[in-house]
């Protein structure tokens, strides 16, 4: 793995290969193909919220929306890379 300067969200990321792909690796948790303009989210915890809800824990309305607004940042800042 090498260190390499890219547009990240803070600006840098570690270059890996793996198999001869080169993927980014985003220490926001996240990677990057660039070859199949494809991001990989990691630690999501989609489904959290409604399990908490189904157990009884109450919780404000906008609970769990950091995910989908981290998301939408990733997509924004590198939009041009999957696209």
């Amino acid at each position: 793995m090498r260190d390499t300067q890219v547009n990240g969200l803070n600006g840098q990321a570690f270059q890996l290969e793996l198999e001869g792909e080169q993927i980014l690796l985003f220490p926001e948790k996240f990677a990057l193909w660039e070859k199949e303009r494809t991001i990989f989210l990691a630690d999501t915890h989609f489904g959290k919220i409604a399990h908490f809800r189904k157990s009884g824990i109450g919780l404000p309305p906008d609970a769990g929306m950091d995910t989908f607004f981290r998301l939408q940042e990733i997509i924004l800042r590198h939009n041009s890379l999957i696209h």
